[in-house]
C-alpha cells in the first residue's frame, strides 16, 4: 500500500490511492490493524475493543485481489437501494392500510357481539 500511495499520490492525484472504495477499505483495515499492533490504545476501553474489532475485516484486503469476490460485493452493494425503495413503498402500503383499518373497525373488536360467546 505505501508503494501504491508514493507512485500514485495519496488523494490528490488523477489516480490517487484514495480514489478507489477498494482502496479505502484497505486503507482503513490496514490502519486499524498497525494501531493495534502497536498498542497505541491500550487498556480495556471501549476504542480499544473497536479497533481490536477491526481484525474481523482482515478478509476483506484478500477480496480486493479477487476479481470474481468483487464482482459479487459490488452487486450486493450496487441491489441496496432498490432493496431500500421495496422496504419503504412496504411500510408505506402497511401503515396506509393500518390507518385505513383502524378507520373502518374503529374499536368494533373490542367487545363480542353474540350473546353465546
Amino acid at each position: 500500500a505505501i508503494v501504491l500511495i508514493v507512485s500514485d499520490g495519496l488523494y490528490f492525484t488523477r489516480t490517487a490511492y484514495l480514489k478507489s472504495g477498494w482502496n479505502i477499505i484497505d486503507f482503513t483495515v490496514l490502519t486499524l490493524s498497525l494501531v493495534d499492533e502497536f498498542g497505541l490504545l491500550q487498556g480495556d476501553g471501549g476504542t480499544a475493543k473497536v479497533i481490536r474489532m477491526g481484525r474481523a475485516l482482515k478478509p476483506l484486503r484478500l477480496m480486493k485481489r479477487n476479481q470474481g469476490m468483487r464482482q459479487v460485493i459490488d452487486a450486493l452493494i450496487s441491489t441496496m437501494m432498490p432493496v431500500a425503495y421495496v422496504v419503504l413503498f412496504s411500510l408505506f402500503n402497511y401503515f396506509t392500510f393500518a390507518i385505513i383499518g383502524v378507520g373502518l373497525f374503529a374499536g368494533n373488536f373490542s367487545r363480542c357481539s353474540t350473546p353465546r360467546a
